[in-house]
Parts: C-alpha cells; sequence; structure tokens
C-alpha cells in the first residue's frame, strides 16, 4: 500500500511537470506567432512609409519643373512686360501626380497582400502542428521536438525579408523620376536662353521667340506624360520578385514544420 501510494505521489508529481511544460509550450508558440506577425506589421508599416516618401519626391519633383518654368517666366516679363504667359495657359502635370499615386497605392496593396495572405497559412500550419502535438503521447522526446515550433526558421516574421525586398524598386522609381525632371529643368533653361539670340532692335525675331515659347515648353512638359510607362518598369519587376520571395519562403517554412511532425510522430 506504501509503494502504491508512493507510486501515485510520483505520477502526480509529473503530471504536474508535464502540465506546467504544456502551457510553457502554449506560450511559446503563440508567443512566436505574436513576434513574427509584429515584425510583419512592422516591415509593412516601414515599406508604407518608403512608398509615401517617394511618392512626394516624385510629385514634388514633378511640380518643381512647373515652379522652375513659372520662375524663368517672371524673368522674361521683367524685361518684356507686355509678355504675360504663365504655366495656366501651358499644358497641366497634375495627371501625371496623380497617376504615379494611383500606381505606387496598387504597387503597396500588392505587396502586402502577397505576404499578409501566405502568412495566414503559415500561422494555420503552425498551429495545426501544436493541436497535432496536443493529440500524441507526451514524451520527453515527443516534447523536444515540438519545442522547435517556436524556432526562428519557423516563423512567418521571416516573410517580413519579402516586404523589405520591395523598397528598392519604390525608391528607383522616385530616383528616376527625380532624374528626368532635372533634364526637363535644363530644358526649360536652354528655351528661355533662346532669346538671348535675338537682338533688341529685331522685332521680328522676339515676336517669333514669343510666339513659339508655349509649343516650346509644352514639348517639355508633354515629354513628363510620356513617362507613364515607367512606374510599371519598377512595378512589374518589383512585384513578381516579391511574390517570388514569399513562395521561397513559405515553402521552406511548410517543410521545416512537416520535418517537426514527422519527428514528433517518430516518438510514439
Amino acid at each position: 500500500m506504501k509503494c502504491s501510494i508512493t507510486a501515485v505521489v510520483l505520477l502526480s508529481i509529473a503530471s504536474q511537470i508535464h502540465c506546467i511544460d504544456w502551457y510553457t509550450f502554449t506560450e511559446q508558440v503563440y508567443g512566436g506567432i505574436q513576434t513574427g506577425l509584429s515584425q510583419l506589421n512592422s516591415a509593412a508599416a516601414d515599406l508604407n512609409r518608403t512608398i509615401n516618401e517617394q511618392q512626394d519626391v516624385i510629385v514634388n519633383s514633378i511640380e518643381d519643373v512647373t515652379r522652375y518654368i513659372n520662375a524663368s517666366l517672371a524673368g522674361l516679363w521683367s524685361r518684356y512686360p507686355t509678355f504675360k504667359l504663365t504655366t495656366d495657359q501651358l499644358y497641366d502635370t497634375t495627371y501625371y501626380t496623380t497617376y504615379v499615386r494611383d500606381v505606387s497605392e496598387n504597387y503597396r496593396k500588392s505587396v502586402t497582400n502577397n505576404v499578409m495572405i501566405p502568412a495566414q497559412d503559415i500561422v494555420r500550419n503552425i498551429l495545426s502542428t501544436m493541436v497535432n502535438f496536443y493529440s500524441s503521447t507526451f514524451n520527453t522526446c515527443s516534447e523536444q521536438k515540438a519545442m522547435s515550433l517556436s524556432q526562428a526558421s519557423a516563423s512567418v516574421g521571416r516573410l517580413k525579408d519579402c516586404l523589405s525586398m520591395a523598397h528598392p524598386f519604390a525608391r528607383g522609381l522616385a530616383s528616376t523620376v527625380k532624374s528626368l525632371m532635372e533634364y526637363a529643368k535644363a530644358g526649360v533653361q536652354v528655351v528661355i536662353d533662346q532669346q538671348k539670340v535675338c537682338s533688341l532692335s529685331s522685332r521680328n525675331c522676339t515676336n517669333k521667340y514669343f510666339a513659339d515659347l508655349p509649343d516650346q515648353l509644352n514639348k517639355i512638359i508633354s515629354a513628363i506624360a510620356d513617362l507613364s510607362s515607367l512606374p510599371y518598369a519598377f512595378v512589374n519587376t518589383g512585384g513578381p520578385i516579391n511574390k517570388g520571395c514569399v513562395k521561397l519562403i513559405s515553402l521552406d517554412v511548410q517543410d521545416i514544420l512537416q520535418n517537426i511532425a514527422n519527428q514528433m510522430s517518430a516518438c510514439q
């Protein structure tokens, strides 16, 4: 009877130890998922800031061309008071700035969805593996294998790297547009400087210059609209690369989780 009581006590202690490990295991897995999701949210916020900043760079660089034209025309007004051409009488660049914002917004949504939707599958797979562990024979071997569920290589947070890969394409578009707008400003300066070829006494030359000036400036402005295909040169490259990254990491995590499940099963 004494031995039986001792055996019951030992079993009770063992059960308590396993119970503590059980909850520790659960907390580790859920904690790992929460950490991974937090990493994803942080990476998504960083990408959001980058895209917003690069949008502003693009819009400001395009608007800077308009400001540059206005300043250049003001210089002509001071020398020729009767000449009153303003950018209001020239082509508008609002379409392109709106267009760039729309393309950037679509890129943001596409990249984020490419990551966040598969992230849900990874979380479900982690939880499924954990549930299978609960239904298996709980022993030291299976416990050791199951603890691998909280390792970094099996974390949903790994998908943050795919969001980071989207940054260069957003920055590349902005830096390219900004560079091209510098060329546009240089072109404006060339057109403005053409007036200097006219002698003060040559009315015909001056009249011809001012008659042609709106068309010359509009050619430069319309070249901005011709850049409408440029955003897709970056977005159409960055999108598939982002999606490919997600697929690779998802498959890697899936194999890791399956390996953990197989190892736990082998412990039976």
